[in-house]
């Protein structure tokens, strides 16, 4: 890989390989086979793990200017979510959740295994469309599949539960959480306060809420009602549990790939941003990455992709590369903020959104 044009033939290959694969799935995709094929896309990228590596590093090299949307069960090209995902970093990746949900729909539960089965061939539907309609744009790679190992899995599952019971006062091991908290009234007991504002459980929640709201919320969920569980406390562990282990997963990978994560879902971003923040202080790397998710999310939550329904997704890009984000919030400006500022991110974010509407009319 002498250039970037050899760089990035390597990358286009794989990624018209792991289409040719897809397609070929898709077309007898069932839970009698399911198994097989989990094998076969995990082989397909372990396989091509130290190529992409190499590719990634050579790209990377110390800009932290590749992005990558992850926490997500599939890009859902319909939502146009993808606009604002590529309005900021130079490169972009879709963080390929496949092999997981196709582990999970393997599971004992007839109903939940039945939801995620049918996921699992959305995803590679969806997958499929942005292989071909965003060639070059946005590359489908499973990055934190590649970027685990069983040392850090070990790593992150004993960190997962420190964090989880340092949300209480009075409970030092998970053997005393479960012995004391039986219903969700002891787990609101124990919490300790500053947390009860904080957690986010799920997408329908706001900040006014208070915690035993956020856990109604939470147990009327469809998908979660499927899970049945022993008791609230049960069902309290695995979500909060959950969203620790996935975002001590993604700040582990962001920092050891030095990468970007654009995080759609609420929670997964809260719980990735309170976090991240125990890592600023020995990582400067850390504190950009944390910045720089913030502005992707509020690109998500702000940008209005109506504006550019009369346009192709190609004049899009162009308008948007005038525009240049990337150099509006640079990494030398995230790292001279004593902290990430929100408001300077905001209002960053805002005045980007307005000189993009504008360039476009």
């Amino acid at each position: 890989m002498s250039n970037s044009l050899s760089v990035f033939d390597n990358l286009q290959e794989i990624q018209d390989e792991y289409l040719e694969l897809l397609t070929a799935i898709s077309s007898n995709f069932s839970k009698d086979n399911m198994i097989y094929h989990i094998d076969e896309v995990k082989n397909f990228w372990l396989k091509r793990a130290n190529k992409i590596e190499m590719i990634i590093n050579w790209i990377i090299k110390d800009e932290l200017n590749i992005s990558y949307f992850t926490c997500a069960t599939k890009l859902d090209m319909d939502d146009y979510d993808y606009y604002s995902f590529v309005l900021y970093g130079e490169y972009h990746i879709f963080d390929d959740p496949l092999v997981t949900h196709m582990t999970v729909s393997n599971i004992s539960n007839k109903d939940f295994s039945e939801l995620m089965f049918e996921k699992a061939k959305t995803l590679i539907n969806d997958n499929i469309r942005v292989l071909k309609e965003l060639k070059s744009i946005i590359w489908v790679i499973p990055i934190r599949l590649l970027y685990s190992s069983l040392d850090r899995i070990e790593q992150i599952v004993e960190k997962t539960d420190e964090y989880f019971l340092s949300l209480f006062d009075g409970i030092q091991t998970k053997k005393m959480y479960f012995d004391i908290c039986k219903d969700i009234e002891d787990v609101d007991r124990l919490l300790k306060k500053e947390f009860k504002n904080t957690i986010c459980l799920t997408n329908y929640e706001t900040p006014k809420n208070t915690f035993l709201e956020k856990f109604d919320f939470l147990k009327n969920d469809k998908e979660i009602a499927m899970l049945k569980f022993e008791d609230d406390a049960h069902l309290f562990y695995f979500q909060m549990h959950s969203f620790i282990l996935q975002a001590l997963d993604v700040i582990f990978t962001s920092i050891a790939s030095r990468m970007v994560p654009f995080i759609r879902f609420v929670p997964s971003f809260i719980n990735f941003q309170l976090i991240i923040q125990n890592f600023i202080k020995g990582i400067v790397e850390a504190k950009i990455i944390s910045a720089k998710s913030v502005v992707h999310h509020l690109l998500y939550k702000r940008f209005d992709y109506e504006e550019f329904t009369a346009e192709s997704f190609e004049k899009f890009l162009e308008v948007s590369k005038k525009m240049n984000l990337n150099q509006k919030i640079s990494n030398d400006d995230l790292i001279l903020l004593g902290r990430t500022n929100f408001k300077y991110i905001s209002d960053s974010v805002d005045q980007a959104l307005e000189d993009l509407y504008s360039i476009n009319k």
